[in-house]
């Protein structure tokens, strides 16, 4: 099961290279960004350490890595998963919410989907070979993105980032290539 440094080590320096500058599109549902931590997130974390509201740019890397781990490592329920595919579900947690994240693993999973990550899918994926799993993940993300343009044409202007960044966690996730060529390539 993935450990305090995969997250450390490998999923959030990924995340990262995914998630740097600010950012502020009018048609992102997250609204206003930093390091891919929304303006609403950080207002809540500050608020929840009794800490004064200040603009998103501010946040410390140590206020970014708590809610990183907290909000999305956690409550993705990564650490319950094999290494691999606790970085895709962090990924996808952070570009969709841990609720999607965990819905997209109970389809790959083959178990009822009702975005929990209880004993059931985590039985299930204890089971089911790691790289089946991260197959059907992969898949059902980009299933996933398909429908939100379907359904949303006004999101059709993010649809190939969305689709470049599963290309390149698709590509480290299968071992393909190293965080510092990502980097490089990204």
């Amino acid at each position: 099961m993935a450990s305090l440094d995969i997250f450390k080590n490998s999923a959030l320096p990924l995340v990262l290279i995914f998630e740097g500058a600010y950012s502020n599109d009018k048609n992102d549902r997250g609204g206003a960004t930093y390091k891919g931590i929304t303006t609403a997130e950080y207002i809540e974390y500050r608020e929840h350490c009794d800490l004064p509201t200040q603009p998103v740019q501010m946040m410390t890397d140590d206020e970014m890595f708590d809610i990183y781990l907290k909000s999305y490592w956690m409550a993705g329920h990564c650490p319950s998963l094999p290494d691999m595919l606790s970085i895709a579900c962090f990924d996808t947690s952070v570009n969709n919410g841990p609720g999607r994240s965990a819905i997209l693993l109970q389809r790959a999973a083959s178990v009822p989907v009702d975005g929990i990550i209880g004993p059931m899918t985590l039985k299930a994926i204890s089971i089911i070979p790691e790289q089946d799993l991260l197959d059907g993940y992969l898949m059902a993300r980009d299933a996933f993105y398909d429908r939100i343009v379907a359904h949303d044409p006004t999101q059709q202007k993010f649809y190939a980032g969305w689709m470049r960044r599963l290309e390149f966690l698709t590509r480290f996730v299968k071992g393909l290539k190293t965080l510092e060529q990502l980097k490089t390539e990204w």
